[in-house]
């Protein structure tokens, strides 16, 4: 099922109970988010948080993304930073190549950014919280909804984030490269996905 974004688009191609696969085309950079954990999520209403990750398969030259944020920020410092827009000199920035595996947990502040495509293993969640999106207009030309509250609820500064090498698993799936293919497994499930 394709859907388009005001940043690019994404694919989504497998979907179950736990996890939910996509393929993503970021044109244009995403915002800067963060994802609850289990326990917030269900503390709220939700039926899980969301853990995920990216295995780059395309990206244009001098491409980077955004995983974690500068450590001992406290909340009214973070606050100042999306008012005024410095966010972003605060953030972990990873700069990306074809091949590369990117492990976001629940709580790591995190966006991708543009001239990159991706696949996306993720738990089965839709709870994204919005920290900051560069003051762009959605569809009904006004700035999109920000979840700046929630979000700082939410954010884990210590998460162990970041590039990792292949194989990999975690308490929610696993993932290995077979040739063409990214082989992604949880619990009973095993799924081998194209990277064209």
């Amino acid at each position: 099922m394709l859907h388009e974004y005001i940043w690019g688009t994404e694919d989504w191609i497998y979907e179950d109970e736990h996890l939910l696969i996509k393929k993503i085309d970021a044109r244009d950079k995403l915002s800067v988010q963060v994802h609850p954990d289990d326990v917030y999520a269900k503390a709220h209403g939700l039926e899980n948080g969301k853990t995920e990750c990216w295995y780059i398969t395309e990206c244009e030259d001098g491409a980077f993304l955004y995983c974690g944020m500068e450590k001992g920020l406290s909340e009214d410092e973070l606050r100042r930073c999306l008012e005024d827009g410095s966010i972003e000199s605060h953030l972990t920035k990873v700069c990306v190549h074809p091949g590369d595996f990117i492990f976001i947990p629940a709580g790591t502040v995190h966006a991708i950014g543009a001239g990159i495509k991706l696949i996306e293993v993720q738990q089965n969640s839709k709870t994204t919280y919005r920290l900051y999106d560069y003051k762009r207009l959605g569809p009904d030309g006004k700035e999109r909804e920000l979840h700046i509250d929630s979000a700082l609820e939410c954010i884990d500064s210590e998460a162990d984030c970041g590039r990792f090498p292949l194989p990999f698993s975690c308490e929610y799936f696993g993932i290995s490269r077979t040739g063409d293919h990214l082989t992604v497994t949880c619990k009973d499930t095993l799924l081998e996905i194209p990277l064209k």
